[in-house]
């Protein structure tokens, strides 16, 4: 099964949901991640190279629960990553907005809230149980 997380930047939200399923999958299920307005200039930069707090908050709380993302950079969502996919999931607020040329896509939509500034590791840790328990229920139904 392959699925792909999608959030704003994919900094933060998908990258997080996609280091939980990939630690908790088997049988050859993985996940892959991407954003809808990932900046251009964050292309390639691995998250242990990021100043920005979010990003850091987000590497040391994943790391908590055993998942290194350091290595991992911010990528924005391109059809050839839907190629194969089974499921779509966004994990966006009401007030992010779906482009349209993914709208011909199905997908489920998980309503998690984008933070404009940096969340405390508190925060990090909320969203990283949130994600990790409907992640944990999709894997089990």
């Amino acid at each position: 099964m392959k699925i792909v997380f999608i959030c704003r930047r994919n900094r933060f939200r998908s990258q997080i949901a996609e280091g939980i399923f990939n630690h908790l999958a088997k049988d050859g299920s993985y996940a892959v991640s991407g954003g809808m307005d990932t900046l251009p200039e964050e292309y390639g930069v691995f998250f242990s190279e990021y100043k920005n707090e979010k990003v850091k908050n987000t590497v040391e709380a994943m790391k908590s629960h055993g998942i290194d993302i350091s290595k991992k950079y911010a990528k924005k969502i391109i059809p050839e990553m839907l190629a194969g996919v089974d499921k779509i999931i966004f994990l966006i607020d009401d007030k992010e907005k779906i482009p349209e040329w993914l709208n011909k896509y199905s997908y489920d939509h998980w309503k998690i809230e984008n933070f404009p500034g940096a969340p405390t590791l508190e925060k990090s840790e909320e969203i990283i149980q949130t994600l990790k328990d409907k992640i944990r229920s999709m894997l089990t139904n």
